[in-house]
């Protein structure tokens, strides 16, 4: 279909606030997923990759996220299909945050005075700065006609669409 990119948001930063049970089951799906999955993906020519903060995760699924993205990372030129990025432990908000975090260290280490920051360096340092931003966004979910914070800046020029939602 020429689909080079597509994103799914499979955990977000506000999915923490949760009953335990469900976080705990979800945990342990990605488990599952990364235990099971990365070698048939890689097989298909599936580069995978993640967007938000790892460091929430325990060490065991935060060690099966970094192997499995290095182990596709390897795919290249034919022999990668399409780059499939996991938005897990991620907000709009919260990526925005680590951002301006990483430009404000530039600043205060001298790198770069705060005038000088432009919308080109804020996109260089977002999670997603490997990949265009996004042609489309799909929102599913019965009546979510929100986007919940899912990529707040990369989302400005996006065609947004509700599958669930019925006039």
């Amino acid at each position: 279909l020429g689909i080079e990119y597509l994103t799914f948001w499979i955990f977000s930063t506000e999915n923490w606030k949760r009953d335990k049970v469900e976080v705990d089951f979800l945990m342990n799906l990605f488990r599952k997923i990364f235990d099971e999955k990365i070698d048939k993906w890689f097989e298909k020519g599936v580069c995978v990759r993640m967007i938000g903060d790892i460091n929430g995760f325990e060490k065991d699924i935060q060690e099966r996220i970094k192997d499995g993205v290095a182990k596709t990372s390897t795919l290249e030129g034919v022999d990668r299909k399409i780059t499939v990025t996991l938005a897990m432990n991620y907000g709009g908000r919260d990526e925005l945050k680590r951002t301006m975090q990483k430009l404000a260290k530039k600043a205060v280490d001298g790198e770069l005075k705060p005038e000088e920051i432009t919308e080109k360096m804020i996109a260089e340092n977002l999670d997603t700065n490997y990949m265009p931003d996004p042609e489309m966004i799909v929102r599913t979910g019965e009546d979510n006609t929100r986007l919940s914070g899912f990529m707040s800046w990369q989302q400005q020029y996006s065609e947004i669409i509700f599958p669930g939602f019925i006039i």
